[in-house]
């Protein structure tokens, strides 16, 4: 008995000396631990540089790859992001940048493909009562244009106008989001220009034209 009690004695203060002890999970479910080690919400595992205070994260804090690439970086105030983030691809090519106002994205947000080039960019505003508005432009790898969203608030609701491209810049389609499902006329077009029809939406559910909604609503 006292041989079992002296090894569980003697394995407790080895892991005290190795680490490993949870001391903070963030919103977005990374787990850091004592060691300066992280794992990601799908066991994805690597090292970290950063402080806390009172309990929160403090000042600049970075994030690393199992191979020792940096992955991540952002500066704390009381726990809340402020300014900007940059996350990288595994190669250290920069992979987006958000700018933070109290915890929450605001202002430019750019996202690259790993060669480099852009592949969106947004800017947006937080009102006092959480509302969002902004707009976005999604690019192909080539650089051209391949979608634009523009969020707005109708009678306390959220509306998405969205538009799609080719790759040839021609229009591909265009159409609303209402509380992000689908609302109302969508169109189609095709490579050449023309215009290839149309489908309604209601509630994020498609019908091929208006009447056929109405006329679900008499068969209710």
């Amino acid at each position: 008995m006292k041989k079992l009690l002296m090894m569980m004695v003697f394995l407790g203060i080895i892991a005290t000396c190795y680490g490993n002890t949870l001391v903070y999970t963030s919103d977005s479910g990374y787990k850091y631990y004592d060691d300066k080690t992280y794992a990601d919400p799908s066991s994805n595992t690597g090292t970290y540089v950063g402080t806390f205070k009172n309990g929160k994260r403090e000042g600049v804090w970075k994030t690393y790859y199992g191979d020792g690439n940096l992955q991540w970086e952002a500066t704390f105030k009381n726990g809340k992001v402020e300014g900007v983030s940059n996350e990288y691809y595994e190669s250290g090519k920069l992979k987006d940048e958000t700018t933070f106002k109290n915890n929450e994205s605001e202002g430019v947000l750019k996202e690259y493909y790993e060669s480099g080039k852009l592949k969106s960019e947004s800017n947006f505003k937080n009102d006092k009562n959480g509302k969002r508005e902004g707009a976005e432009k999604q690019y192909y790898e080539s650089g051209n244009l391949k979608g634009e969203l523009e969020t707005t608030f109708k009678n306390g609701k959220v509306e998405i106008t969205i538009k799609g491209y080719f790759e040839s810049g021609k229009l591909e389609l265009e159409g609303t989001f209402k509380n992000n499902k689908l609302e109302g006329w969508v169109r189609c077009y095709t490579e050449d220009g023309i215009y290839a029809g149309r489908v309604y939406y209601v509630n994020g559910i498609i019908y091929k034209s208006k009447k056929e909604y109405e006329d679900s609503l008499k068969d209710e």
